[in-house]
């Protein structure tokens, strides 16, 4: 069985040489992205909650037993309760140590680092993934895969919403609708690096696993991966169904495949694991 180890995000920079990537200074994230980006994050105040979910009481409806779950689970209540009439973020706070941008640019620096000719995401949601991956690999092709039919996502949206971020930015992506379930790769160009952060379902991520751990060559990188409740988590607001859902079948995937990566990890304090060719 290959396990998952733990590492800090400074001693994975130094064992694979990574450069601390500032999306910021790229120019990817400017100040007023900050109220989107946190309610992404779920780190609302109590106004910005109701209106967040009136909006997006359309993608609840379409996943309600997603949701349904997501809700019973004692994380999620007691931050909802907690939320409701506070904010989360520090004006205080440079932008580029703002949470999440401080993620994407652990994700997208990480990646960079392995100096990847292709690289593959799975789940594009607004773009903020597909971007920052590109913008610290600028002579790297970037595909990013979706459905056009957004229904079974566990955070559903609109088909105008999909990829909206490099579109409006004029940022090169290579925009693929399809499935990652259902779509064959065997003609898709050689790929050297994958993130996934697609439906967040068992099934799903073992699929996804299933079929890119053989032909992607140098390092998939995971999102959501917090290995229980009580694993220090960062500033990730709340471990739920969607984050067992990912470690049960990475750690599946790796106990009945050990030979596939030569090192795993999960990066302490945030949610993103490393699988390693």
């Amino acid at each position: 069985m290959r396990n998952i180890e733990s590492i800090t995000y400074d001693d994975f920079c130094k064992k694979y040489n990574v450069r601390n990537i500032d999306l910021v200074s790229l120019g990817l994230f400017q100040p007023e992205d900050v109220a989107n980006l946190r309610g992404l994050a779920g780190y609302l105040t109590g106004f910005e909650k109701i209106t967040n979910i009136v909006r997006n009481f359309p993608g609840y409806f379409m996943n309600i037993d997603f949701h349904f779950k997501n809700m019973i689970n004692n994380n999620v209540w007691t931050n909802l309760i907690r939320d409701f009439f506070n904010s989360h973020t520090s004006d205080e706070l440079p932008l580029n140590e703002t949470y999440p941008i401080t993620d994407y640019n652990m994700k997208a620096s990480i990646i960079a680092a392995f100096k990847p000719r292709n690289i593959l995401e799975i789940g594009t949601y607004f773009g903020w993934g597909a971007a920052s991956i590109k913008l610290a690999s600028p002579d790297s092709n970037v595909f990013t895969m979706n459905p056009e039919v957004n229904s079974n996502a566990n955070n559903p949206i609109r088909k105008d919403q999909i990829g909206e971020v490099f579109i409006s930015r004029r940022i090169k992506v290579n925009q693929i609708w399809a499935d990652s379930s259902t779509f064959d790769f065997k003609d898709f160009p050689s790929i050297d690096a994958a993130y996934i952060d697609g439906n967040h379902d068992y099934d799903y991520v073992y699929s996804d696993l299933l079929k890119l751990s053989p032909i992607v060559g140098q390092l998939i990188v995971l999102d959501d991966y917090i290995p229980n409740a009580n694993s220090p988590r960062g500033h990730v607001r709340s471990w739920g169904p969607w984050n067992e859902s990912v470690v049960a079948a990475v750690n599946d995937f790796l106990k009945t495949n050990p030979e596939m990566f030569q090192s795993c990890y999960w990066i302490e304090n945030s949610p993103i694991a490393v699988l390693i060719k």
